[in-house]
């Protein structure tokens, strides 16, 4: 590099020891210079993300592989979800949501995809977009007790108790020690006017130790003989 200062490749190969030596300021630096001389190698700014996202500057990643997605057709769909994660890793969760969405013009079906803007929808605050991703993917994987266990959570975020109902009682087949879920369906019969079965969930859920703090008032007078010794 001393000698010939203005060839690209003798940086992106000193930058790339610097990356297996996990020295990833330096490699970023030399990535940098090699994209400044040969701008259009779209392999560089696949170094420099890689650098970037192990120092664990998602932002600056993520700006090189919104680069790469809109200039190189070669975008691979693992390099689209790094872009999605490094987004939602710095709360870009509309970002992330984006790219998802993307992938999902192409892959309609995938469950992952699903799920994971479902997660996202979810950071978002976005109960509703969510719960249409998680229940489309349940109907591939009926059996999957974690997304039933979103989708109960979240339609009871929503005060949609009735809905929440099935798909806690799947849940709890499975988790009989899980507080969470008595609780739950304490919460749900309790909005349905329900007194003596949200009772009866909710001493579980206290006898299981659901944090009596996290109860609301109401709901803790149904749940308090749980507590006692």
């Amino acid at each position: 590099i001393r000698l010939d200062p203005i060839i690209p490749t003798l940086y992106v190969g000193r930058g790339q020891c610097y990356l297996a030596n996990e020295n990833y300021t330096e490699a970023v630096e030399d990535f940098t210079e090699a994209i400044r001389l040969e701008p259009r190698k779209f392999e560089y700014y696949r170094y420099r993300a890689e650098a970037q996202f192990l120092k664990g500057e998602y932002t600056l990643a993520s700006k090189d592989m919104d680069f790469l997605a809109s200039e190189d057709t070669n975008t691979q769909s693992y390099e689209h979800r790094l872009n999605a994660f490094c987004k939602a890793s710095v709360k870009d969760y509309a970002g992330a949501i984006s790219v998802i969405s993307q992938l999902l013009r192409n892959h309609p079906e995938d469950i992952d995809l699903l799920v994971e803007r479902a997660d996202y929808f979810k950071a978002q605050k976005k109960p509703l977009e969510a719960i249409k991703d998680y229940e489309k993917a349940l109907k591939a994987e009926p059996q999957n007790i974690e997304l039933h266990f979103a989708c109960g959570e979240l339609y009871i975020q929503t005060e949609q108790y009735e809905a929440a109902q099935p798909h806690l009682r799947v849940v709890l087949e499975e988790r009989l020690e899980d507080a969470e879920v008595w609780y739950l369906m304490g919460v749900s019969y309790y909005h349905l006017q329900e007194k003596s079965k949200a009772k009866y969930h909710l001493i579980k859920a206290a006898q299981l130790g659901y944090p009596a703090e996290n109860m609301p008032t109401k709901i803790y007078k149904l749940a308090k003989k749980g507590y006692r010794r």
